[in-house]
């Protein structure tokens, strides 16, 4: 018991002589008190990015199973080209290694026809990629092999924050609710 006693009183004692040096050197506090604070924020900053993109996995059923697949054109310094779509459907036709293949490319549109025109950032898909990543749309459906076709309907799914944002969470002409996103 003396011992813990003795513990804290030096704790104690080493804590106001600590005090008393940062009052009769602010200066040195300052930096001191600045440095600590940058370096704890730049910490943080850094583990939290490489936990998002590096520990974390991604959002989806068997993230590990997932790969990423490109074009390379040496003769042109090109190292990761975006795959043509005549030659991802002759991969995807020809193929047997993967037990589906299916594409994405970044776009952005025009929305018009609910006030201001504006551009919003979206991405061409193939019909499968909802249903190789297993996720469902919270309301209506995903795509189909037809809405592929050429001359097909225009098909579109929005994002949550679009829905809320232009269209005021309010239901679309013909959509029901399907299964819930997981």
């Amino acid at each position: 018991m003396k011992r813990i006693f003795g513990i804290v009183e030096t704790l104690f004692q080493d804590s106001r002589y600590s005090m008393r040096m940062l009052r009769k050197y602010p200066g040195f506090a300052l930096t001191v008190m600045i440095t600590l604070g940058l370096g704890i924020g730049a910490n943080a900053t850094i583990f939290s990015v490489i936990n998002a993109v590096l520990l974390d996995p991604l959002p989806y059923k068997e993230p590990d199973r997932l790969i990423r697949l490109w074009e390379s054109n040496p003769a042109g310094g090109l190292t990761e080209v975006a795959v043509s779509v005549p030659n991802f459907q002759d991969w995807q036709k020809d193929q047997s290694v993967f037990e589906q293949l299916a594409g994405a490319e970044n776009a952005t549109f025009n929305l018009t026809g609910s006030g201001e025109p504006q551009r919003v950032a979206a991405a061409n898909i193939t019909a499968n990629l909802i249903s190789t990543l297993d996720v469902n749309p919270m309301l209506g459906r995903g795509f189909l092999p037809d809405d592929e076709e050429v001359g097909a309907h225009h098909v579109v799914l929005l994002s949550h924050g679009l829905w809320q944002r232009q269209f005021g969470q309010r239901p679309l002409a013909g959509e029901q609710n399907s299964s819930t996103q997981r």
